[in-house]
């Protein structure tokens, strides 16, 4: 959102679809995501002319601080969609980070590694308001910030007791939970 200049992504959401799709990624969810204030990364307005596409795929998803797969037929046999999602999952494949957000536009067979995600559902007319929703609100998230991650179990054999150094830093480190 522009009221977060401290982020370090340039922008809120990079959308990954295919051109099939154009008529409602271009019509509909753009506008939408727009008009919530966010900063939407697309192709056709933010790729910069004559660079090659596959190092503009590569920046949408890194100065990203989201990627909205938008999943239909057309995606999944997209070459070019499937790399933009690979991309995101290379650096973290597991989306401990939550920054790869699964659309369903259409139903679709999913890959593992993308159906293991959540996803938001825009296939059912009955849920649609709800799914609009669900989705500002995961590409607003707090101040474009994640949970952090759950801390690791420290364990010690020592009976010393921790030094007051030792003491601050943990609670300096609790206190960032």
């Amino acid at each position: 959102m522009t009221d977060q200049p401290s982020s370090p992504f340039a922008y809120d959401v990079f959308i990954s679809y295919s051109h099939a799709d154009s008529a409602w990624v271009h019509g509909q969810l753009l506008a939408r995501l727009d008009q919530a204030g966010l900063r939407t990364f697309i192709d056709f307005r933010d790729f910069e002319l004559g660079a090659p596409s596959v190092t503009e795929m590569e920046r949408g998803v890194l100065t990203s601080r989201k990627t909205l797969l938008v999943l239909t037929p057309a995606y999944l046999a997209s070459d070019w969609a499937t790399f933009e999602a690979l991309m995101l999952q290379t650096l973290d494949p597991i989306n401990r980070g939550r920054r790869l957000i699964p659309l369903f536009k259409e139903r679709c067979t999913l890959p593992p590694r993308i159906g293991m995600l959540s996803h938001v559902d825009f296939t059912n007319p009955a849920t649609i308001d709800l799914a609009w929703q669900r989705l500002l609100q995961s590409l607003a998230g707090a101040n474009g910030t994640v949970p952090p991650p759950t801390p690791p179990i420290i364990t010690s054999t020592s009976t010393t007791p921790p030094s007051p150094a030792a003491m601050r830093r943990l609670r300096e480190v609790l206190a960032q939970l």
